[in-house]
């Protein structure tokens, strides 16, 4: 293990069961997550030993296991026989931008949450102009909602939607509990079906608006999620940027935030 792996994984804490009950193979997985997408870890380095996971976040094997296996199935590690467990790049992992965060919650029993910021019409803010294709003179709703899991703030969404595929989208359309909080499910009653998504992931740092959701200070690296969705003409319907408020809270899988 090199110094600069020393230093990391030196630096990690046993795991402490919340008072929400959130397993700990999911505390886990963020955590393990959290390093691979704020690129502490690289691809091509390989994970501890499950023993040394187990040793270095007090749990069980069988929930480093069940965490390796969730990393393994959204990409972003690939266990290899005889060999242990390498990173991937985030770039190239299978990442299901059409799975959505709420629905994706509720069937794990958890309870997703969102606080409207604002919802207005904007014109020229890049580069969701560019990635939906929209001239000029064609606004775009801009919706920005602050995301929670069971009451804890996790990310910062900002969706664009072109006004001319969604005329009638309102504030008033915009659940903030259940699953009509889900974009999706609004979408879904305009007659707009999403069919294909495109995603990046980068670390950035936070400016004061951000680092005041989550309690960080201004500059503090966080992650920024992307996804550009086509629906089933081909057209761009759909463009997010969600922040998560910090490299070890960050996603409960790797999906879209809508």
């Amino acid at each position: 293990m090199t110094d600069a792996m020393t230093r990391v994984w030196g630096q990690e804490r046993p795991l402490r069961r919340p008072a929400n009950r959130v397993p700990l193979y999911v505390l886990l997985k963020d955590r393990l997550q959290g390093l691979v997408l704020s690129h502490l870890l690289e691809p091509g380095q390989s994970l501890p030993t499950e023993a040394e996971l187990e040793r270095i976040y007090g749990v069980s094997r069988i929930t480093v296991r069940r965490a390796l296996s969730e990393l393994a199935q959204s990409g972003l590690v690939q266990p290899r026989q005889g060999r242990g467990t390498y990173v991937r790049d985030p770039a190239q992992a299978d990442a299901p931008c059409l799975t959505s965060f709420t629905e994706t919650a509720l069937r794990r029993g958890e309870v997703p949450r969102s606080q409207l910021l604002s919802f207005k019409q904007v014109h020229g803010e890049q580069p969701a102009k560019e990635l939906l294709r929209l001239d000029e003179d064609q606004p775009m709703h801009r919706l920005r909602r602050l995301r929670l899991l069971n009451d804890r703030p996790l990310f910062v969404s900002t969706v664009y939607l072109p006004v001319a595929l969604f005329p009638y989208l309102s504030a008033v359309d915009i659940a903030s509990e259940g699953l009509e909080q889900s974009l999706y499910a609004i979408v879904a009653n305009t007659g707009v079906v999403l069919e294909e998504g495109e995603e990046g992931t980068c670390a950035i740092s936070a400016n004061v608006h951000i680092a005041g959701f989550f309690d960080l200070e201004p500059e503090s690296p966080v992650v920024l999620h992307t996804c550009l969705l086509l629906d089933d003409q081909q057209r761009p319907a759909l463009y997010e940027e969600a922040v998560w408020g910090a490299p070890q809270r960050v996603r409960v899988r790797v999906e879209s935030e809508v």
